[in-house]
């Protein structure tokens, strides 16, 4: 009988401990912009169990394996599939596609880039879609409402940089 009782707590004890775990570490999907704010609000975040900056690092979205948030502890975890995939960093990125030093602005997935961070901007391989410079000479003799607006925002040149595939509907 009092095996029996024992057992009975025993299995309760698992279960609570079963339910209390599985409520504090939660699998999600992969989205960079919101977990990177969460890395900006105080989380850790570990890549393949090494910890980075998730502000300043973008990932191959199509080589993540798992993510886990444990909002207890403040710590996202990170799991690719291939974790021997190597990164650049954007300044070795401009270097090696020969861009304009004279670029006024850098956009990367819509956010503009302060220039003091591009020393710390790296890119895992393969996660950069689609990169362009724009230049005033790309809008010459375009005709737009407000291409003065759009000359102004591109000064002498802007670097647009997707890691995000940007799907279209054609409706």
């Amino acid at each position: 009988m009092i095996k029996l009782v024992m057992k009975r707590i025993y299995f309760v004890l698992i279960g609570l401990m079963v339910l209390v775990m599985s409520c504090s570490i939660n699998k999600i999907n992969f989205s960079q912009f919101e977990l990177s704010e969460l890395n900006s609000n105080g989380y850790k975040v570990f890549l393949d169990s090494q910890e980075i900056d998730l502000v300043h690092t973008y990932l191959d979205e199509k080589n993540i394996l798992k993510v886990s948030i444990d909002r207890k502890n403040k710590i996202i975890q990170i799991i690719r599939k291939n974790d021997s995939n190597g990164f650049i960093f954007l300044n070795d990125l401009l270097i090696q596609k020969k861009y304009k030093s004279n670029l006024d602005r850098i956009v990367i997935n819509n956010l503009s880039i302060d220039f003091l961070d591009i020393p710390n901007i790296k890119f895992e391989l393969g996660s950069v879609k689609y990169i362009k410079q724009l230049t005033q000479h790309d809008y010459l003799g375009k005709d737009f409402d407000d291409l003065p607006q759009v000359k102004n925002t591109i000064g002498n040149g802007m670097l647009i940089i997707n890691t995000i595939t940007i799907s279209v509907d054609n409706e």
